[in-house]
């Protein structure tokens, strides 16, 4: 727990207020940011993959994964409401998904994100928690939105002479 938030799956009541921090989060025209897909939001309440962060009275923030093979999971979204910035939930959410993967899990799976290279809050994250920029995707969302994808660092067995990061 953060500053008494409680970190918890998200339940189907949750979702009106996982919509509304979703566009707050991620306003119509940003460049930088990407609202859920119609339906996306429910599709990860019912599976599942979203995880909340809520203080005593509201959710303050989510984090919705998704898994598109067995062996590779997607962050598609880290939400915190605007006055609940700075305050180290993004980092909570963050923490409690990585801790919930097994030891063995987290070592052979690929944990992935893209992000556009100005948000510097969510990169800051990401780099706190190990991941690396692995290359960028220019007009990912369409044209001048670029993002970099992000991978957790995985510690090799070996030295790929060829492996290239950017960060």
């Amino acid at each position: 727990m953060v500053n008494d938030v409680e970190i918890r799956e998200a339940r189907a009541i949750d979702l009106e207020q996982i919509a509304a921090i979703d566009a707050l989060c991620f306003p119509e025209g940003d460049a930088d940011r990407e609202r859920a897909a119609p339906g996306e939001l429910e599709a990860g309440v019912a599976a599942g993959d979203i995880t909340v962060a809520q203080d005593p009275t509201e959710i303050v923030g989510f984090l919705h994964v998704t898994r598109p093979s067995p062996r590779h999971t997607y962050i598609a979204a880290v939400g915190v409401r605007p006055e609940a910035r700075n305050g180290g939930v993004g980092a909570a959410l963050l923490d409690a998904f990585l801790k919930s993967l097994d030891g063995e899990s987290r070592s052979v799976s690929s944990l992935s994100t893209v992000t556009s290279p100005r948000n510097l809050a969510m990169l800051r994250l990401l780099f706190s928690r190990g991941f690396v920029i692995r290359t960028i995707m220019r007009d990912y969302f369409g044209h001048c939105k670029d993002r970099f994808y992000c991978q957790l660092g995985i510690r090799s067995r070996f030295i790929d002479p060829d492996d290239r990061y950017l960060v």
